[in-house]
Formats: C-alpha cells, structure tokens, sequence
C-alpha cells in the first residue's frame, strides 16, 4: 500500500470525523495546513534532490544524460 493510497483512506475517514465533531471551517483549516506542510517537505527535500547532479536512469536500467 502505497503513502498516497494510505492518505486518501485514513483522511477521508479521519476528517470526516472532524467535520461531524467540530464543522466545516475546522475541517478546512485543517487540510490547508496538511497542503502547507507538504509543501515545505516538497520545498525542502524534493527540490533540493531534483537539483543535484545526480545519473538519471532510465526505466532500461541505462544511465541518462540530464538536458540542460
């Protein structure tokens, strides 16, 4: 099972129950700080790999030349 798989189950189940117990605008706040966070961890560790040097291969096995 995948993170992706995982997140769709358990947030639909786990802000659905915050939406019961506390309202919409909760619930909204909530999923706007859970985009936020992802997007620091996006900033932070994807970003910074995306632009390293390192071999790209390719789905053969074969190393790639990154285009400039």
């Amino acid at each position: 099972m995948t993170a992706f798989d995982l997140g769709i189950g358990l947030g639909a189940i786990i802000l659905g129950w915050i939406s019961e117990q506390t309202g919409y605008p909760l619930l909204f706040a909530i999923a706007s700080v859970s985009v936020v966070v992802s997007l620091v961890i996006f900033a932070l560790f994807v970003k910074r790999l995306l632009r390293t040097d390192a071999v790209l291969v390719s789905a053969a096995g074969t190393p790639v030349e990154r285009a400039e």
